[in-house]
C-alpha cells in the first residue's frame, strides 16, 4: 500500500467518510451520547469539534471550541479533507462543561430548478 500524502487526492478522511463512515462508528458507541471529536491537521493544529455545518466536495466547515471558554467558538474554520491526518474520538467527560460534539444525520439538499 502506498503512503499516504497529506494534501493527495487519495484522502482517508474526506466527503464519505464524514457522510457515511463517521455515523456508523458513532453507531457503535451510542449516537445518542456526546462525544468529543478531535481532528489532527497536517499543520500541527488540533481542532475540538462542537459542530460540522457543511460538507463540500474538497473540504468541511466546523465550528470548533477555541482555548478555555466552553462556549463553541463563532467562527468557522474551513479545512480541506486532505489536511486532515487524524481523528479522535472519544467519550466526553461527564465533569467537562463543553457541550461535546453530538452527531447529527447530514441534511440532504435539494436543488430545484427554476423554470422560466
Amino acid at each position: 500500500m502506498p503512503p499516504y500524502v497529506i494534501g493527495g487526492s487519495d484522502t482517508p478522511f474526506g466527503r464519505t467518510f464524514f457522510n457515511v463512515s463517521l455515523g456508523e462508528m458513532l453507531e457503535g458507541a451510542g449516537k445518542e451520547k456526546d462525544h468529543k471529536l478531535t481532528l489532527f491537521l497536517g499543520d500541527g493544529t488540533q481542532l475540538e469539534v462542537c459542530s460540522i455545518d457543511e460538507l463540500s466536495d474538497n473540504y468541511l466547515v466546523v465550528r470548533a471550541y477555541r482555548g478555555e471558554p466552553d462556549a463553541c467558538a463563532l467562527a468557522i474554520e474551513l479545512i480541506p479533507y486532505g489536511l486532515i491526518y487524524r481523528i479522535e474520538i472519544a467519550p466526553k467527560k461527564d465533569d467537562s462543561q463543553r457541550v461535546g460534539f453530538h452527531w447529527a444525520k447530514p441534511r440532504q439538499t435539494t436543488i430545484r430548478k427554476v423554470g422560466k
